[in-house]
């Protein structure tokens, strides 16, 4: 459990650094309630989009594997059906 609490905690160092730097590199100048307004926007148009490649990549596994699953189980003969062919 410690190791979990003390992971978290320094994956919150980072993205703080990470941000402080960020702001300096990209805008200097810009007051920090603007620098925040604006990373807030961008970062959810980046998980919106990440979310939405998430979902059509979800759909499409689950049909391939639906049909790959579809097409085994026609593929699959009981014991009765081996010995004695429905026509």
């Amino acid at each position: 459990m410690g190791f979990f609490i003390a992971l978290n905690d320094f994956l919150g160092y980072t993205g703080t650094i990470i941000v402080l730097v960020a702001k300096e590199l990209f805008s200097p100048d810009i007051d920090w309630a603007h620098f925040y307004n604006r990373m807030a926007g961008y970062v959810g148009i980046i998980c919106c989009f990440a979310f939405i490649f998430s979902l059509i990549y979800l759909h499409q596994r689950h049909k391939r594997e639906f049909a790959t699953h579809k097409a085994s189980d026609e593929l699959e003969l009981s014991p009765s059906e081996a010995i004695y062919p429905v026509a």
